[in-house]
């Protein structure tokens, strides 16, 4: 989440999440989204595995629909997120001045900027990205993050059936 607050019920469980906030919903669980409020929303949904003909499901719900947890954590806190099999996600707090270098051959590496303003290098591309953007990276093209000022970017990993690697 960058700004404002998500309402949203994830299986039989509801949340209100806020800025930082990283939730990770299995996939086929029931999940209802709202913005109860008057001020805008702004968040990025990555979506993996994004099978086509199991997208935007409206009805009908089995049981087994409403059984997943969401995994919740923060991009503030510098702790480890929530990951699953398709999923995984870090914060990195970058110092001004600092560089990270990433490249990773089995999944399409995401960029989102949460706090500062950081330079970005995907292949032969590079630009400046301020809170709330991303850029991604297919997988097996390398890149880096190089902090304008002090920030927070999270690190979003998405595969297909391939096995976690670490970031």
């Amino acid at each position: 989440m960058a700004s404002g607050e998500l309402h949203v019920t994830v299986g039989t469980t509801d949340l209100v999440l806020s800025a930082g906030d990283y939730c990770l919903i299995p996939p086929g669980t029931f999940h209802s989204p709202q913005n109860l409020a008057s001020e805008d929303l702004r968040m990025l949904a990555l979506v993996s595995p994004n099978v086509k003909g199991e997208r935007w499901k409206t009805a009908p719900f089995s049981a087994e629909d409403f059984e997943g947890q969401p995994l919740v954590g923060n991009v503030f806190r510098n702790t480890a997120l929530p990951d699953s099999a398709h999923i995984r996600g870090e914060p990195i707090h970058l110092s001004q001045g600092s560089l990270w270098s990433f490249e990773n051959e089995a999944a399409d590496t995401t960029i989102w900027v949460v706090e500062g303003d950081v330079e970005v290098t995907v292949g032969m591309l590079a630009g400046r990205i301020e809170p709330s953007y991303h850029v991604t990276a297919m997988a097996g093209v390398p890149g880096s993050i190089r902090a304008i000022s002090d920030a927070i970017v999270l690190v979003l990993e998405a595969y297909g059936d391939e096995k976690i690697t670490t970031l």
